[in-house]
């Protein structure tokens, strides 16, 4: 995804911890860690984690933001305080069907 860059303005990303989360990010982690590659799994914490928009200050989830680029009609990034289904969780879930399916044709 390419954005329009914000000069001089870096917001951290907020990682998912793996403890805590369901979905795709406890056992890819794990193999990440199993198999050797600590950076891959620190950096995988981030991809399933939430953002902060440089621009408007909006929070959002980060595998939100990316099934609404990938996949037209999935739900987009969602406020932190937005009501409804959401979330990182939410959208791993969405995505594993997607890649199955993608899978297997």
């Amino acid at each position: 995804m390419h954005f329009e860059r914000t000069p001089d303005v870096r917001i951290p990303l907020r990682p998912q911890d793996p403890a805590t989360a369901d979905g795709l990010l406890p056992g890819l982690h794990a193999r990440a860690l199993a198999d050797g590659h600590p950076r891959l799994a620190d950096k995988l914490r981030s991809v399933f984690g939430r953002a902060q928009c440089a621009h408007c200050g909006a929070h959002f989830s980060i595998p939100d933001a990316i099934l609404s680029r990938c996949w037209p009609g999935a739900p987009g990034p969602r406020a932190a305080g937005a009501t409804g289904p959401g979330g990182a969780r939410a959208a791993d879930a969405r995505l594993r069907p997607r890649l199955g399916g993608a899978a297997s044709t």
